[in-house]
């Protein structure tokens, strides 16, 4: 799934870069909706992060869960670096040189600016929470597979929504805006439920329902955001 969602961001760069003499001018100086763009470009690279973050962390759990054996040592090795991965992307989104290009630019002051600092600080502690998985009990594991599942399809929602909103397919756009909302409330309603069944938590749970809430909570949010 995380080469399908690879796929969709190179296609989203490609219209970037397309449409950027046309949105801004032959010297680069973006108006508000290159602006807009530009930042969801942002947010669905994040929300690529999370994802292979949440595969790695499947990955890792499932692993846990049989004797081991080679195809265990391999899935743990991989989901490792899955979450290592999502980590690092996401750290570069939020500081590297596109994020510090557009604050020099003055981008600071666009309401989404602030919006993309908020998800991307809830993204890093739920993806710190990830990296702690292993180190959980394996009854744990049993209860948080429902709930990535329920992030993963928030996400990807997210990111159909953001790609239907750049309008650049005709009527295409408007059922690739609808399933990705659908997605987004699926996932909702599963958190909702996979959270409620967990009558004990950990202190460890508690900070991945507590810090995954508030992710999904902000991907429903960028969708009301496309109206």
């Amino acid at each position: 799934m995380h080469k399908l969602f690879s796929t969709v961001v190179l296609l989203i760069g490609m219209c970037l870069v397309g449409s950027a003499g046309v949105a801004g001018g032959e010297k680069g100086h973006g108006n508000a909706d290159e602006t807009v763009t530009r930042l969801h470009h942002m947010h669905t690279l994040m929300n690529h992060s999370l994802i292979m973050a949440l595969q790695g962390s499947d990955l890792l759990m499932h692993s846990r869960m049989q004797p081991p054996q080679p195809l265990g040592q391999l899935s743990a090795a991989h989901g490792k670096e899955m979450i290592a991965q999502g980590k690092a992307t996401l750290k570069d989104v939020l500081s590297g040189t596109e994020m510090k290009m557009a604050h020099e630019q003055g981008r600071w002051s666009d309401p989404l600016m602030g919006y993309t600092h908020e998800l991307g600080a809830e993204l890093l502690a739920l993806v710190d929470d990830l990296e702690k998985v292993e180190l959980r009990e394996l009854s744990a594991h049993q209860r948080q597979i429902p709930l990535n599942h329920a992030l993963e399809m928030a996400a990807e929602g997210s990111n159909l929504v953001m790609l239907g909103g750049m309008k650049m397919a005709g009527p295409i756009d408007e059922r690739t805006v609808r399933h990705g909302r659908k997605m987004i409330a699926d996932g909702r309603k599963l958190w909702d439920q996979a959270a409620a069944a967990m009558s004990q938590q950990s202190p460890a749970e508690r900070s991945f329902i507590r810090h995954g809430g508030k992710v999904i909570s902000l991907l429903e949010k960028m969708s009301a955001l496309q109206e």
